[in-house]
Formats: C-alpha cells, sequence, structure tokens
C-alpha cells in the first residue's frame, strides 16, 4: 500500500495557512507531481501478488552529504530491488561520464547508482549468512522518454515496467519474515 510522502502532509497542511517562499513552493509541486508518479507505479504494483514480497516506501540514504530518496523497495526472499521514480520527458542522453542529460544539460548523475547500493548492502540484509542482490532501477512513466544510444542503465518505462514487476514476482520464493528497517 502506497504512503504519501510526510513532507508532502506538511505542505499541505501548511498551504493556505502560512506563506511559502519560491523555493518551498517550487518544492510543494514537485511533491504533487511526485505523489502522481508514485500513484502510477503503485497501480502497476497492484497488478501482482504481495504474498511473497515485501514493500517499502520513502527510503531516505545519506548520499554525498545530503539525503536521496529511493521511493520504492522491493524485498523478496533472495532479492532487494530499489525504484527511483524520475519525472522525465522528451529526449535525453548519457555522456561518457555516466551523466544523463537533457539539451547537454545534467539532469542525473547515474554514478549515483553505486553510492546508492553500498548505503543499502551497509545495512544488514544478509539472511542464513546469504547476501541478497540489490537492483537499482529508475523508473520514467512519461510515454514521451526516450534515451538515444546504447544503455545498460535500467530505465524502466510503461512498456517494461509490468514484466520487470512480474519477474520479481515470478522469482519470489517465500515472504521475508523480519523487517530489514
Amino acid at each position: 500500500m502506497k504512503i504519501k510522502n510526510d513532507k508532502l502532509k506538511v505542505y499541505e497542511f501548511l498551504y493556505n495557512r502560512v506563506s511559502f517562499s519560491e523555493e518551498e513552493l517550487e518544492e510543494y509541486a514537485h511533491l504533487k507531481r511526485m505523489n502522481v508518479l508514485e500513484s502510477v507505479f503503485n497501480t502497476y504494483l497492484k497488478k501482482i501478488d504481495h504474498s511473497k514480497i515485501e514493500i517499502y516506501w520513502h527510503l531516505t540514504l545519506p548520499i554525498e552529504n545530503k539525503k536521496e530518496t529511493i521511493e520504492a523497495m522491493i524485498v523478496t526472499s533472495t532479492t532487494v530491488h530499489l525504484f527511483k521514480i524520475l519525472d522525465l520527458t522528451g529526449l535525453h542522453t548519457i555522456n561518457p561520464f555516466n551523466i544523463l542529460l537533457k539539451n547537454n544539460l545534467p539532469v542525473l548523475d547515474l554514478n549515483l547508482g553505486d553510492a546508492y547500493y553500498n548505503v543499502i548492502k551497509d545495512t544488514k540484509i544478509e539472511q542464513d549468512g546469504f547476501k541478497k542482490p540489490i537492483f537499482l532501477n529508475y523508473v520514467v512513466l512519461d510515454e514521451s522518454f526516450s534515451l538515444i544510444g546504447q544503455s545498460n542503465y535500467p530505465f524502466l518505462t510503461p512498456r517494461t515496467l509490468s514484466s520487470y514487476l512480474k519477474r520479481i514476482e515470478n522469482t519470489s520464493q517465500s515472504k521475508k519474515l523480519n523487517a530489514l528497517f
């Protein structure tokens, strides 16, 4: 079950009660847009069986002296899948430094995937002496998103998301009994 971001709840409560700065208005608009995208992502999640998986929403990770959010994490008995939902539209490229670009302007540092992995693996994701593989996926739900050239980066789109989630469901063996966090 999807949960609303706590920061968005605060903004919604305070809206029309206090004055927001321009920066706060931008953050509020971004959080509302992310809530819509998370709801769309959640509709995909509802199509799979949850009896053998656990879903966590809004993980905050300390990455390079700031806090980054992973919108969703699916844990199975054998794997961990991180889902970073991105609000991207249009044509993008990846430069030789693994930076996602739009109109030659940086959008996302894809090297952060290693940092996400390192923070998650440092938490206790072991069961019976077995370390679970961690998969980071970037979810882009806008149909206009496209990527020029070859990419080994895990961008899931509306065309590929359902089948990816179905594979997670099909390869799940048994639900993890103890929560990770």
